[in-house]
C-alpha cells in the first residue's frame, strides 16, 4: 500500500500530460490527415514551405500545385499544412 501511494503522483502526473498534450496533438494528427486525404483539384492550399497555390492534381502520394501564371510544384501530400478555401479556382 505504501508503494502505491510512492507511485501515486507519478501516475497523476501522467494522467495529466496525456489529456493535455499527447490526445490533443493526436486528435490534431488525425484532422491533418484526413484533411490531406480530402484534398481535390481546385482546393487552395498552404504548404509547409509557405507556399500558397491551387492544387492541380493529386495522387496517392503527391499533389501537383499551380501558383502564379502556369507554374506547377509537385509536392508530397505530407508538405500540405492546411486547406485555405475549397474550389478556389471557380
Amino acid at each position: 500500500m505504501q508503494a502505491l501511494g510512492q507511485f501515486l503522483p507519478f501516475l497523476l502526473m501522467f494522467v495529466v500530460m496525456y489529456f493535455f498534450f499527447i490526445r490533443p496533438k493526436q486528435k490534431e494528427m488525425q484532422k491533418t490527415d484526413e484533411m490531406r486525404k480530402a484534398l481535390k483539384k481546385g482546393d487552395k492550399v498552404l504548404t509547409v514551405a509557405r507556399i500558397i497555390g491551387i492544387v492541380a492534381h493529386v495522387d496517392d502520394h503527391t499533389v501537383s500545385i499551380k501558383t502564379g501564371d502556369n507554374v506547377r510544384l509537385d509536392f508530397e501530400k505530407n508538405a500540405i499544412t492546411k486547406l485555405l478555401a475549397a474550389d478556389a479556382a471557380k
